[in-house]
């Protein structure tokens, strides 16, 4: 007699009965207890460093896992918004576009639609929470992030905010409304020092590994605003012009650097890609960020003792001025001339 073995499905069919009952304890104030033990643990499964696949993988999963819980999808959007570029953020947009469509008539997925808006269409994010509480006064998600919303600077509404917190706190005493956007990452610390220093603790020969470490930093910092609405026009180009500035302070680390350790071939090859990019800035020469590079590239080869280097850039800078006289930059010019005996 063949000996039977025991059937796999009973433990299958508990654990989705599990699952089930967890989805079935979905309070719309804060996740259960055992919902938010769920993503604590996908949190915790992340690995340090992580890519971005690896970091939403284990919220895609749990999702799947519990598709109508409103907490999991929540930090599902976060994860993705925390840590995608454009093409993700638009992809999870795609997502809950088409997930709407399919539950024309319910209310959690407009809902989840109109949360993946926030803060990349905030306005019409906006709209669809008030189309939701027409249809329920109550639902405390959507009071919540319209609370959110018009708390943020972008956004900003005192009585309509005041409003939506008061009605969220009547249906969720307790509970609390998070600040939008989320902090920034901070800027590294290697660009706070207007002179740019370097670790001193560190390996010399890591020089160019902390440069490129820190510029990535702030690279990121700069895409945590890009791709969002949370910011102005002018707040990102004031962000655009603080890393470009941080390129120039982290070429002139490098160029010091190599000089320092008796590589001048690597320090030039620097030189020469400050001085391309100075032609690209001459269209701007209105601009503080064109006159501290030009400052900077001319003390590098001043401290190189590379005079023919410095007439050569002031020379460029003079012609490039012929075309359209700039009074201002004319003397700027001039006083540059002097400082470096070319009068």
């Amino acid at each position: 007699m063949i000996p039977l073995r025991p059937s796999p499905w009973p433990a299958a069919i508990a654990v989705l009965l599990a699952s089930a009952a967890l989805g079935a304890e979905q309070s719309l104030c804060e996740p259960s207890r055992d919902i938010q033990v769920e993503i604590e643990r996908a949190a915790a499964s992340v690995p340090q460093n992580a890519l971005f696949d690896q970091i939403a993988a284990p919220f895609r999963a749990l999702r799947d896992r519990f598709p109508k819980d409103v907490f999991v999808h929540l930090r599902y959007q976060d994860a993705v918004a925390d840590n995608g570029i454009e093409g993700h953020l638009k992809g999870m947009l795609a997502e809950y576009a088409k997930l709407r469509v399919e539950h024309p008539d319910d209310i959690l997925y407009l809902y989840l639609y109109g949360r993946a808006l926030e803060g990349r269409v905030t306005p019409l994010a906006i709209r669809t929470m008030n189309e939701i509480l027409a249809r329920d006064p109550h639902f405390a998600p959507a009071l919540r992030t319209l609370a959110e919303i018009h708390g943020s600077t972008a956004f900003r509404n005192r009585k309509e905010e005041r409003s939506a917190r008061a009605m969220f706190r009547a249906a969720c005493p307790g509970s609390v409304v998070a600040r939008r956007p989320s902090p920034l990452p901070p800027h590294s610390t290697l660009f706070t020092d207007p002179n740019g220093k370097v670790d001193p603790n560190r390996e010399r020969a890591d020089v160019p590994g902390q440069v490129q470490r820190a510029l990535q930093q702030d690279e990121w910092r700069l895409q945590r605003m890009r791709p969002f609405d949370w910011y102005g026009v002018a707040e990102k180009k004031q962000a655009v012009q603080e890393l470009q500035f941080e390129y120039w302070k982290g070429w002139r680390i490098l160029v010091q650097h190599y000089r320092r350790i008796g590589q001048p071939d690597e320090a030039n090859q620097i030189l020469a890609a400050m001085q391309q990019r100075l032609i690209g800035l001459q269209p701007d020469q209105n601009s503080k960020r064109f006159w501290a590079a030009v400052v900077s590239l001319l003390e590098l080869y001043a401290r190189g003792n590379q005079p023919d280097k410095i007439a050569e850039t002031l020379a460029r800078i003079e012609a490039s001025m012929a075309a359209g006289p700039n009074r201002n930059g004319m003397d700027k010019l001039a006083q540059l001339k002097i400082r470096y005996g070319l009068n």
